[in-house]
C-alpha cells in the first residue's frame, strides 16, 4: 500500500457582505476595495447597492440577502428621524448585522477627506450632496467607482484614514478586521 501524500491545509477565507443604503455608496466603497483589497489574505467582500428607502427599510433588505457571510454590515445615511433610526439600529441588533451610520450622509464624509473648506457643521445631506457634486463631480458618474479616481488618490485616502473614524470603519471592514472595527465602534 503506498502513503498518501498530504497536501498543504488550505484556509478558508471570511466572506463579508456589505449592503449599502444606494449606488452612490456602493461605488465609492468599492473604489477602497480597490484601492486597499489585498486579494490573498482579505476576506471576499460582496458590495451590494440597495435602492434607498427608510434605514430601517434598507436594514430589512440587507436582512434578505441570501448567502453564508462571516460578517454582515450595512451602511446607511442616518439623516432620517430619529424613531427610524432607533428602529435600524434594533433591527441591525436583532440580526447580528454591523451597521455603519454615515453622519448625515456619506457626501459629509466625502467632503471631510476632501477637507473641503466650504463645509459648515450644520449643513445637511441636501447641502452637502449640493457641495459635493457641484466642486468635485461635476460632468462624472457618482455611481461609477472609477470615477472616484479623479477625485481621491490613494495617498490621500491613507493619510484620511488614519484622521476620520467613519472612513477607517470601512477600511477594517474591506480588510476584514472586524476586531480592530468593533473596538472603534464602541
Amino acid at each position: 500500500m503506498e502513503d498518501c501524500e498530504l497536501l498543504p491545509q488550505t484556509k478558508t477565507r471570511k466572506t463579508v457582505l456589505v449592503y449599502c443604503e444606494g449606488s452612490e455608496d456602493k461605488a465609492f466603497i468599492k473604489y477602497l476595495y480597490d484601492l486597499f483589497h489585498i486579494a490573498q489574505t482579505d476576506p471576499r467582500v460582496n458590495i451590494i447597492a440597495g435602492r434607498g428607502g427608510t434605514a430601517d427599510g434598507v436594514v430589512s433588505d440587507a436582512c434578505k440577502i441570501y448567502g453564508e457571510y462571516n460578517s454582515r454590515i450595512v451602511v446607511v445615511d442616518n439623516d432620517k428621524q430619529q424613531k427610524e433610526m432607533v428602529a435600524a439600529r434594533l433591527l441591525a441588533r436583532n440580526n447580528k448585522l454591523i451597521l455603519i451610520e454615515h453622519t448625515p450622509c456619506i457626501e459629509r464624509l466625502l467632503l471631510e477627506i476632501l477637507d473641503c473648506k466650504d463645509l459648515k457643521n450644520n449643513y445637511g445631506s441636501g447641502r452637502c450632496k449640493k457641495i459635493f457634486e457641484k466642486k468635485y463631480f461635476v460632468g462624472k458618474d457618482r455611481t461609477d467607482w472609477q470615477d472616484y479616481r479623479d477625485v481621491f488618490s490613494k495617498k490621500m485616502l491613507k493619510v484620511q484614514i488614519k484622521n476620520n473614524i467613519e472612513l477607517k470603519k470601512i477600511y477594517f471592514i474591506i480588510r476584514g478586521k472586524i476586531n480592530k472595527f468593533n473596538k472603534i465602534n464602541q
